[in-house]
């Protein structure tokens, strides 16, 4: 089986072993790699905004919060229930 290659910074393929592999895609997919955390998002926001909808943006910050609080109580609920 051939070693995966990556590219470095510079744009040149580097062999890799699975296990270098996995240790970079488990960096770049962590929540901090890959998303803004939530109280980062959130820092700064007025309270007078966070129902108000943004030109361009079919919910607001307060709505799509609620969407995670949601989704996350019925998948704490359904893994719970099996």
């Amino acid at each position: 089986m051939r070693t995966p290659f990556a590219a470095d910074p510079a744009g040149h393929n580097v062999d890799m072993s699975d296990d270098r592999l996995r240790e970079q895609l488990v960096r770049l997919l962590d929540w901090e790699e890959a998303h803004v955390g939530f109280d980062k998002a959130v820092d700064g926001l007025a309270a007078d905004t966070r129902g108000a909808r943004a030109p361009g943006f079919e919910h607001s910050v307060w709505e799509l919060v609620e969407h995670m609080r949601t989704c996350a109580s019925r998948r704490r609920t359904s893994s719970t229930s099996a």
